[in-house]
């Protein structure tokens, strides 16, 4: 009932988007520069016969939160996690290539329902140095709740939410200050 997961990333340099297209969603959803790091380290625990689980450690939020399997099928990052979500707080999210301090809890009561409720690092890493891996919780925290209704033949609806303790730059630009 205990799964340990270990992943390593390297990703090379040049930067297709930023050096040629100039685009705001990156044409590549692996496009990150030249970094090596550890990416995912963490242990998840499953209690009441699997109902219940629990993961901890270096966690990227897109594994667990705003999934879209479609968009899986594509390699153009506007088909994973959603902009909106994506462009936010000082660094990103935790999702790739940068993941954070994180502990998530599932309740799957059902094979239609499960709520996953996370608790993740604000900024991972470190915004000024984005290729030194540093991990603190010292800059908030990112707090976010999804609810899944499964359907018989695949059919899903999601509903979930997020907000961040600390303030950043909405994406708008504009004066107003924004954390969800």
């Amino acid at each position: 009932d205990t799964t340990l997961f270990l992943y390593g990333l390297h990703t090379n340099a040049p930067e297709f988007s930023p050096e040629l297209a100039g685009d705001a969603q990156v044409v590549s959803n692996i496009d990150s520069g030249e970094v090596f790091r550890l990416y995912e380290a963490w242990i998840e625990k499953r209690f009441a016969d699997g109902v219940l689980s629990l993961k901890a450690g270096l966690i990227d939020l897109n594994a667990d939160f705003d999934v879209n399997e479609t968009g899986a099928l594509f390699i153009g990052s506007s088909h994973g996690i959603g902009t909106e979500f994506a462009q936010t707080g000082d660094n990103g999210p935790s999702i790739f290539p940068s993941t954070s301090l994180a502990a998530r809890l599932e309740y799957a009561p059902t094979d239609a329902w499960s709520f996953r409720f996370g608790a993740f690092d604000a900024a991972p890493n470190d915004p000024d140095r984005p290729r030194r891996q540093r991990l603190n919780w010292s800059d908030g925290t990112l707090f976010v709740g999804e609810t899944t209704l499964a359907a018989p033949g695949g059919a899903r609806a999601n509903v979930g939410a997020w907000g961040y303790t600390s303030e950043f730059d909405p994406l708008l630009g504009d004066d107003k200050v924004g954390n969800n």
